[in-house]
């Protein structure tokens, strides 16, 4: 297999990415209207949203890996434009969920929703770069610490969050 063969099915490297990174986000999205639909309070859906993102990691690690990588660029790109909008929409289902906590007094109103999502989105997905699942630990583990060391700075001061500590 020789790499210029790849362009008698694409027409170019930005068609590569396309077709990877719309498996990528199509497969995430399902993922994130799935946990919303749900209805729980603005901790489950935050909870949701993590184990789904890393979940959808480990399945699409290259396109994850792409997308963080290149997120200036696909911006930026006419040709991905797909791409764009889709990225929107994970970046809606995020605010919104941060949104609610905040009106309903679960997260705090101090910190701006915008920097906590981009903390977030960041610290999971960066992940794909140096986390290594293994039988101790998997994607499951990583998603629930996340969600304890997330949740103890972001969650307003008096809501109970023993719930994390307990082990299934």
């Amino acid at each position: 297999f020789r790499s210029h063969d790849l362009f008698h099915y694409f027409p170019s490297k930005d068609a590569i990415v396309e077709e990877i990174m719309v498996s990528f986000l199509d497969d995430l999205t399902k993922k994130y209207e799935d946990v919303l639909s749900r209805k729980g309070d603005a901790i489950e859906q935050l909870r949701g949203l993590v184990h789904a993102s890393l979940e959808c990691t480990s399945t699409h690690l290259h396109a994850a890996e792409i997308y963080q990588n290149d997120v200036n660029y696909i911006g930026n790109s006419p040709r991905l434009t797909p791409i764009q909008g889709m990225a929107n929409n994970v970046r809606s289902s995020w605010m919104s969920v941060l949104e609610a906590g905040v009106a309903s007094g679960t997260f705090r109103s101090d910190v701006p929703t915008w920097l906590v999502y981009h903390l977030l989105r960041d610290s999971i997905w960066l992940t794909v770069r140096w986390f290594k699942p293994s039988e101790q630990y998997d994607y499951s583990s990583l998603a629930d610490d996340c969600c304890k060391i997330f949740l103890r700075g972001f969650v307003a001061p008096g809501v109970d969050l023993t719930f994390l500590d307990k082990k299934d």
